[in-house]
């Protein structure tokens, strides 16, 4: 039987639009059993506001600072709190 996501494993990501104001996205939050989806969302999501690059950068290019802290930002709210490993690593 498939598992489904429920409402209280997603959190709700705001990022500037640029031409409208904000887009809110769910991103999954983590959890023990869900990484290949979560996988699969993040990349979409993170893709769709342009940041994706700072996580798989192309060619060894240097990642835009901004696009690195926005990278961070998403994946700090989509990490259960008890991840805390994570806190020190200051590149996405």
């Amino acid at each position: 039987m498939p598992k489904y996501l429920k409402l209280e494993d997603m959190s709700i990501v705001t990022q500037q639009g640029k031409e409208s104001g904000s887009i809110p996205f769910q991103c999954p939050v983590l959890t023990s059993t869900n990484y290949t989806t979560w996988a699969i969302k993040m990349e979409a999501i993170m893709d769709a506001q342009g940041i994706w690059e700072s996580i798989e950068p192309q060619n060894r290019v240097a990642v835009d600072e901004k696009k690195n802290k926005a990278a961070r930002a998403f994946i700090f709210q989509a990490v259960p709190e008890c991840n805390t490993s994570l806190k020190r690593k200051r590149e996405a």
